[in-house]
């Protein structure tokens, strides 16, 4: 009995041991991703330099084309039939959300805007609109979008003659 004891507490010791030093190399193999990690941000920090500015000679003036305080983006301007035509996204944030949808204005001199209609995908979202002049005719076309990280499957398009009505 005394035996089966003893060689029970050294299996026991045996197994403490790898337990131990398999926590010890997991926490080694962290260390040593952090330290990978740092150092390539210092790495950045240090040889990106200049951080980026707007060269205040080449911007004149700034303005907000639509301030509704969404988040707008992934943005398309044209110029046709004499108006200016801007498509944007707006969604609570930034990632997928079904609640997403393309917004649609017009304007004549590209500081009063015109609303003229929402655009929204049946299942998931409309992205990265991009105009298009073809012949008479403007179209716009958007990736769709069914994940919360973008992997758009095929392309959605709608067209005008005058636009104000789209098909």
């Amino acid at each position: 009995m005394a035996e089966s004891s003893t060689a029970d507490q050294a299996r026991t010791a045996s197994s403490r041991r790898r337990t131990s030093n398999r926590s010890l190399r997991r926490l080694q193999g962290r260390a040593q991703f952090t330290a990978v990690m740092a150092a390539g941000r210092l790495a950045d920090w240090f040889v990106r330099g200049e951080k980026p500015a707007v060269d205040r000679d080449v911007v004149l003036e700034t303005w907000d084309a639509v301030s509704d305080g969404a988040h707008n983006s992934n943005t398309d301007l044209t110029f046709w039939n004499g108006s200016f035509y801007l498509c944007h996204q707006t969604s609570p944030y930034h990632l997928g959300s079904s609640r997403s949808r393309m917004l649609l204005w017009r304007s004549q001199d590209a500081r009063s805007w015109e609303f003229i209609r929402e655009f929204k995908a049946d299942s998931g979202e409309y992205r990265d609109p991009t105009f298009g002049q073809i012949g008479d005719e403007l179209f716009i076309y958007f990736l769709p979008n069914r994940a919360r990280n973008p992997e758009p499957f095929t392309t959605a398009y709608t067209i005008s003659k005058d636009g104000n009505d789209w098909t």
